[in-house]
């Protein structure tokens, strides 16, 4: 049976292949969530979103590109939330293995049904 997709604008088709087309322009030195971060949280009808580069030398999230977010959150997160927050923890923890999240969350978490 094939995939369809049933849920997709033609404005947001464009947009896509806009966003790929301005991917393969970037150079190596080219941060390319500041180029197409405000376009992916459009095409995912998101209302707000925020992405920051892992530090290994400081061990902590940092340069954020954010959209629709007030700079006092963004702060309030790099300055406590990403040192007690578990999903990151068990991300680093895990160094990006692949595993099923029952596996990855601790017994406190809510698990939903897979």
């Amino acid at each position: 049976m094939a995939a369809v997709i049933r849920d997709v604008s033609g404005s947001e088709l464009r947009l896509f292949g806009d966003i790929v087309a301005r991917l393969e322009r970037l150079g190596p030195e080219t941060d390319a969530r500041a180029v197409i971060f405000n376009d992916v949280i459009s095409l995912l009808r998101g209302d707000f979103g925020a992405s920051y580069v892992w530090n290994a030398r400081s061990n902590a999230f940092e340069e954020a590109v954010s959209f629709n977010m007030a700079r006092s959150n963004l702060r309030r997160y790099e300055e406590w939330y990403q040192f007690r927050e578990c999903l990151h923890v068990l991300i680093l923890l895990t160094k990006f293995a692949p595993c099923r999240v029952p596996v990855a969350l601790p017994p406190f978490a809510p698990v939903g049904r897979y």
